[in-house]
């Protein structure tokens, strides 16, 4: 990460994050992803945080409190329902936020307590979703949103 931080930033004058996957092998919990990040020894070192990796990788959601806000570059918000076991699911299983059991208000205030400042991002892949129109899953997506938003009172 080290590496691809520096040609980001010397070749492209990008600055490079990295998300963990919480179905893959290898860095798949938020712990392992954030020693990565800090062993960077770069003050720009930063991850793309996601909540169904942090639920589907068994992170949970209290890790949030223990780092600042300038760990996280990105925040992938959606939400789960618990009708397969959290082991089992898959990108499929992603749909709008607040309609499942991840504690996305509470969330939603650690973030604002630790100073994220960066976006909230909806990334959802229920297969449903894709065979509707899509300006009405993004209306419908930003309006869930903003009411776990308003639910948070943040």
């Amino acid at each position: 990460y080290r590496e691809l931080m520096r040609i980001g930033r010397e070749d492209y004058n990008l600055k490079v994050a990295f998300e963990f996957v919480g179905f893959m092998k290898g860095i798949y919990r938020f712990g392992t992803a954030a020693g990565v990040a800090i062993d960077t020894n770069d003050p720009h070192a930063c991850l793309i945080m996601d909540t169904f990796h942090l639920f589907r990788g068994d992170s949970g959601f209290n890790c949030i409190k223990l780092v600042s806000g300038d760990l996280i570059a990105n925040f992938h918000i959606n939400d789960v329902r618990n009708d397969v076991p959290r082991e089992e699911q898959s990108d499929q299983h992603r749909f709008y936020p607040g309609d499942g059991i991840l504690p996305i208000p509470q969330l939603l205030r650690d973030l604002k307590a630790i100073g994220y400042k960066n976006t909230l991002s909806l990334e959802i892949f229920k297969r449903e979703y894709w065979e509707m129109d899509a300006r009405e899953v993004a209306v419908t997506g930003k309006q869930k949103v903003l009411d776990c938003i308003a639910a948070a009172g943040v």
